[in-house]
């Protein structure tokens, strides 16, 4: 049998998502979808079985793909397991489709369904949908794994940072003696946010990514895309100030959107100390987040946060220990952009049959 051209429309059905208020998520195991890819928990799934995600209101066309069940609210598309279809190769097909340039609302982006059901896709045999799904599957398998590490090796340092600075159970604790007004340890200070870097916001739009851009463009949203040039080339903690709060870190040059805090600091040697601190206690300092529809952060919020300080030498014991750890980070995600570059050339190279499986 040969490929068939046919119109999204005949192949799957693209399902409206269900609202689920932002109360009542973070209470159970399942996964759940906005346009901005995984962003919450809940306790039962809305869809029983995998899916496919696509991006219906804020992040128009992003394709994401969960192999559990999984809960899509009303800013997603979703689609199904249907027995003509390899699911997974959909997946990857319609990601060669652009839908993220179909974007049919003025005021806030949107992705009509009649235009994406009139997209035309290549739809091979079913043999053939499973061994180009399984192709694109090795790389993605890989980039799991990777991403299981990573999440490991930042934990690891996770749990340094709170047995030293929470249990207080630092190298040589037992014989620091405790300063009775502050009740830390003699030499360790509580100190505001603000003392300790330039806190600046992006200025770029999303508009600005582009696929093949040469440098990391961070944004509100948990994925990292591309950017074709740089504003930034420092060590700094980036902080989503609005939407899905998240928290990462860069060294070196980047883009930032114009509703990401940029925060660089004074001291490189604080770097991870800010980093996993505000990773431990973003949901204390978003608790306080101001706004009635979407909520926000705002300058001063940050900049009045407080967080330990230990003396010179723990500070300087803490980098070191955590500059390892993070460099083995940056190892494996450097290699997961290799893995993603290299399958999303071979991505649509597989679709449109340059390459025959």
């Amino acid at each position: 049998m040969s490929w068939e051209k046919l119109k999204l429309g005949e192949v799957c059905i693209l399902n409206y998502g269900k609202n689920l208020p932002a109360s009542k998520r973070q209470d159970g195991s399942v996964p759940v979808y906005s346009s901005a890819g995984q962003i919450d928990f809940h306790s039962l799934p809305h869809v029983d079985s995998e899916g496919i995600i696509i991006g219906r209101k804020g992040s128009v066309g992003k394709i994401y793909f969960s192999d559990v069940p999984f809960f899509p609210i009303d800013t997603s598309y979703y689609i199904i397991p249907d027995e003509k279809y390899n699911l997974k190769f959909l997946y990857y097909n319609i990601q060669t489709l652009g839908l993220e340039d179909l974007n049919s609302d003025a005021a806030v982006p949107g992705l009509n369904r009649n235009n994406a059901y009139s997209q035309l896709v290549n739809i091979p045999p079913l043999q053939t949908q499973e061994r180009i799904a399984d192709i694109l599957s090795s790389y993605d398998d890989l980039i799991e794994n990777n991403l299981k590490r990573i999440k490991l090796l930042e934990q690891a340092a996770q749990n340094i940072y709170k047995e030293w600075f929470v249990n207080l159970r630092f190298p040589g604790h037992e014989k620091t003696t405790v300063n009775e007004e502050t009740g830390l340890p003699e030499g360790w200070t509580n100190s505001k946010y603000k003392n300790h870097f330039d806190l600046i916001t992006g200025k770029k739009d999303a508009n600005h990514s582009t696929s093949d851009g040469a440098y990391p463009f961070f944004t509100c949203g948990k994925e990292i895309i591309k950017s074709p040039d740089f504003s930034f080339d420092c060590n700094a903690v980036l902080l989503a100030g609005n939407g899905d709060f998240n928290v990462k870190y860069y060294r070196g040059k980047f883009q930032a959107y114009q509703r990401t805090y940029v925060l660089s600091p004074y001291n490189d040697k604080e770097l991870f100390l800010l980093f996993i601190h505000l990773s431990l206690n973003l949901k204390h300092l978003t608790h306080g987040s101001k706004g009635s529809v979407i909520k926000y952060l705002t300058k001063g919020m940050i900049e009045d946060f407080t967080l330990i300080l230990p003396s010179k030498t723990i500070l300087e014991n803490f980098n070191n220990l955590c500059e390892n750890i993070f460099l083995q980070i940056e190892t494996l995600e450097n290699q997961n952009r290799k893995l993603k570059t290299a399958r999303d050339i071979l991505l649509p190279r597989l679709m449109n049959r340059t390459i025959e499986v």
